[in-house]
């Protein structure tokens, strides 16, 4: 994204309970991309952590008069250019023992691939709600872009690394949410508006 930082520094913030009661109150009326709603449901039964924003990142074909927006690519295709629309979640982490712990983790999801997936900040959410954190899959050289063009070759190796990334997040905050006995019961898949499957 074009704001996209290092990681800022982790400050206290008295607010964070009501903050993140705001957020999760509208997380229920958004559009989430079907790929992510398991994720963003658990992801908010975490008392120490809730989400901003996200997108499961899209390729759109170029050449074609009315191109389909795609959120998976064929084995082959005879299109050779695509706009790539950059995968992301954005997450606010309380600055406390379990909150350090749990973006540790979430950092080092970097070492799946770095040349693909970046963790950081993001000014213009941080300007708005500070311990605010992005995990994204770019390639590296594209990093500060909502969306590039990529060749097909490059474009599967980006959506084979977007992939990677939210499942082996999936996995790390699934367990977070079912071990952390505060879990918050207020977020749930069936208060979040479940959204209509594409492709």
């Amino acid at each position: 994204m074009e704001t996209f930082t290092n990681a800022g520094k982790m400050i206290n913030d008295s607010d964070y309970p009501r903050k993140r009661a705001e957020q999760i109150s509208k997380i229920r009326h958004l559009k989430l991309d079907p790929q992510l709603y398991k994720l963003i449901c658990e992801f908010n039964t975490i008392p120490y952590a809730f989400t901003l924003q996200c997108c499961w990142g899209h390729f759109l074909p170029q050449g074609q008069k009315n191109p389909v927006k795609m959120n998976e690519l064929p084995e082959s295709m005879e299109i050779e250019t695509f706009v790539y629309r950059i995968a992301y979640i954005a997450f606010c982490i309380q600055h406390c023992r379990e909150g350090r712990r749990l973006l540790k983790d979430l950092e080092q999801m970097v070492r799946l691939n770095p040349r693909f997936i970046q963790f950081g900040s993001a000014a213009w959410f941080w300007r708005r709600q500070m311990n605010s954190f992005v995990l994204q899959v770019m390639p590296d050289r594209f990093k500060l872009c909502d969306w590039i063009e990529l060749d097909y070759e490059e474009a599967l190796k980006t959506q084979k690394w977007r992939n990677a990334l939210f499942s082996q997040l999936s996995k790390r905050i699934g367990r977070e949410s079912s071990a952390d006995e505060r879990t918050d019961t207020t977020i749930s898949p069936n208060k979040i508006r479940k959204p209509t499957q594409e492709n």
